[in-house]
């Protein structure tokens, strides 16, 4: 189903075996809710689309991501199910100031929320575990709030990353039991990450991860509250920029 006009109210419909279920190209004040989008390539996709709100949606395993949005600013994105899907839950892509809250986006291929060139984003109350790599992950991606979400028990990689990425703010969030770190930052400055209010531990290796020749990020109140370890083969050389592939 793609939408070209603004103001359009889409509600109540399941949507399978298309490119994207549900489609936002070039429009405005839209409103997607209660929608079940299963086994397109993208469930929800938004492209230069602006001010919309996605609510209480279903979008599981799709063969991409659950939710996209490319050049997309001032949506909200809230109370959705992105579950399952082949790439990530949610992906964002040059896309600013939208508001990401209370979404489950667990149990999916790659990552659960990915940033990639996206900054002045708000990310709140959402559930990002169980993932096959990171819970969220923000490439070179500046001036985000990620606060109160649950990034715990991703598989492969951390609670939440940061690659290239300044001046976000990370808060009052849980990132127990993932594979490497529970926070970790790599090329990224002026991060502020309020550590004592967040809960971190039975990470794999560290709490919270940032190679002082490689980052300078203000870290207020720092506890770690798990054992330190010298090896973290997720980053030795020539592996993260694999990391860093994203499906578009």
């Amino acid at each position: 189903m793609l939408i070209k006009a603004n103001n359009v109210v889409f509600s109540g419909f399941n949507v399978t075996g298309g490119n994207a279920g549900i489609g936002l190209d070039n429009v405005q004040g839209c409103e997607i809710e209660n929608n079940s989008m299963f086994e397109n390539d993208y469930g929800i996709g938004l492209i230069s689309s602006s001010g919309n709100n996605i609510k209480n949606n279903l979008a599981n395993s799709n063969h991409y991501c659950g939710i996209g949005l490319w050049t997309s600013s001032g949506n909200i994105i809230a109370n959705n199910t992105i579950k399952n899907n082949g790439d990530n839950g949610i992906y964002l892509d040059s896309s600013n100031n939208n508001s990401i809250s209370n979404n489950n986006a667990s149990n999916n291929y790659w990552h659960g929320i990915s940033l990639v060139s996206s900054s002045n984003n708000s990310f709140t109350g959402n559930i990002a575990s169980n993932n096959n790599q990171s819970g969220i992950y923000i490439d070179e991606s500046n001036n985000n709030k990620i606060s109160d979400n649950d990034v715990s028990n991703n598989v492969n990689y951390h609670g939440i990353e940061l690659s290239s990425s300044n001046n976000n703010e990370i808060r009052n969030n849980i990132a127990n039991s993932n594979h490497y770190q529970g926070i970790g930052l790599w090329t990224s400055s002026g991060n502020i990450i309020h550590l004592q209010m967040n809960l971190i531990y039975t990470n794999r290796n560290l709490a919270l991860r940032s190679p002082m020749f490689r980052s300078s990020s203000s870290v207020a109140q720092l506890t770690l509250l798990c054992p330190r370890k010298t090896s973290d083969p997720a980053h030795q050389q020539g592996t993260h920029d694999n990391h860093r592939r994203q499906h578009r």
